[in-house]
């Protein structure tokens, strides 16, 4: 069973720090179509390994769906909307940060390569949530690493990558260590933990379109009732008001993507049909996806050029 620990996951997080990156892979995921079998993961997140042998499949640098076996000291990096796919046939410590837009997710998994694999989601040895976005600096920080990776082919090593990484996990480290480890607010340990597993788990898979109340009242075991009343509780909105929130926001950020077409932005956002997203999305927005990307578009016709453009 994972375990909920900011000092367990803060003694991690110093490993990953004295441990420099000397390599740094890529992934964007964009291309839906190629990994349609594979988890989307929203938001962006940084993977490395502690020990062992970690064997992922990914598009590489955006070249071809391949397979890595990452070592000690090296890492991937992979925007919003990536597909990563853990394949745990190696004895491996693996840590993880997933910068979600009102959280860090920090996790630690250690697994023997021989165990079933640590699912769903995966569920992790050890995590920790850091409250709020990521600091201004990490946010800067994450936006070079974007940049980067949307241009990266796989000749392209970018030796700076590993750098940003390193810089990265710093700001991570600022922000954990400012962190509260205690929330008074709640009744008792096990409140706390099912609270924050529900939470990461939301956070993992706000984009499935299987996601709803049923199937995390079945997953943890709890009345759906008991959902309801969390959320409200915590975060002073139904669950589907958080989930089509985070969606939302989701969409917002392809639709920056012009080759994305509106379906796909539909699909990988967790909508089951795009006649649905297209009406909600102009409910809350007072504009149709189409609309909202053609102003993005005259925006940036509108943008002068530099003359390093």
């Amino acid at each position: 069973m994972a375990e909920y620990s900011k000092e367990k996951i803060g003694v991690q997080l110093e490993r990953v720090a004295t441990m420099p990156f000397r390599r740094l892979y890529y992934t964007c995921g964009t291309d839906m179509g190629r990994l349609r079998d594979y988890v989307v993961n929203p938001c962006p997140r940084l993977m490395c390994c502690l020990s062992g042998e970690v064997h992922l499949c990914l598009h590489v640098n955006n070249g071809a769906c391949q397979e890595l076996f990452l070592q000690p000291g090296e890492a991937v990096y992979g925007v919003a909307m990536n597909q990563i796919a853990e394949q745990w046939d190696r004895e491996q410590e693996l840590f993880a940060a997933i910068m979600c837009a009102d959280m860090t997710r920090l996790l630690y998994i250690k697994h023997d390569g021989v165990s079933p694999p640590p699912l769903p989601a995966p569920n992790p040895t050890l995590f920790f949530h850091v409250k709020g976005s990521i600091n201004a600096v990490g946010k800067a920080i994450i936006a070079a690493l974007d940049h980067i990776a949307l241009t990266a082919t796989p000749e392209q090593q970018f030796p700076g990558g590993p750098r940003l990484a390193d810089a990265l996990v710093e700001n991570l480290k600022l922000d954990f260590f400012a962190s509260k480890s205690e929330e008074p607010h709640l009744e008792n340990t096990h409140r706390q933990f099912l609270w924050n597993e529900i939470y990461g788990f939301v956070a993992d898979n706000f984009a499935s379109p299987y996601l709803n109340r049923e199937m995390l009242a079945k997953h943890f075991q709890v009345h759906v009732v008991h959902i309801s009343r969390l959320f409200r509780q915590e975060l002073g909105m139904n669950f589907m008001d958080y989930v089509n929130m985070r969606r939302f926001e989701l969409a917002r950020h392809m639709l920056l993507d012009f080759s994305l077409s509106i379906k796909e932005i539909s699909d990988g956002c967790g909508f089951h049909y795009p006649s649905y997203f297209i009406r909600a999305f102009r409910k809350k927005y007072h504009l149709s996806p189409g609309e909202y990307r053609e102003q993005l578009l005259q925006a940036r016709r509108n943008t002068p050029k530099t003359k390093e453009d």
